[in-house]
């Protein structure tokens, strides 16, 4: 029975384990990918200058572009 018990005891702590860097992660995740959506209408990027006229089709390459139109980082 004891080694039962130890055995369940090493699989929660593992579990355990896992949530605690499940947990950092996602604390991680909210600081990197927080950003302010653009406020619209916007005539350029105030980054870059990229003037939005014409095409709607614009992508930016710079991550965090504050138009929201950069690269998304998951």
């Amino acid at each position: 029975m004891t080694h039962h018990l130890e055995a369940k005891i090493g699989n929660l702590e593992d579990e355990i384990e896992k949530l605690k860097r499940r947990v950092e992660m996602l604390e991680y995740e909210k600081h990197v990918n927080k950003y302010d959506f653009p406020k619209f209408p916007m005539t350029s990027c105030p980054r870059c200058g990229l003037k939005f006229e014409g095409t709607m089709g614009y992508v930016c390459t710079q991550i965090g572009c504050p138009t929201g139109l950069g690269p998304v980082i998951s």
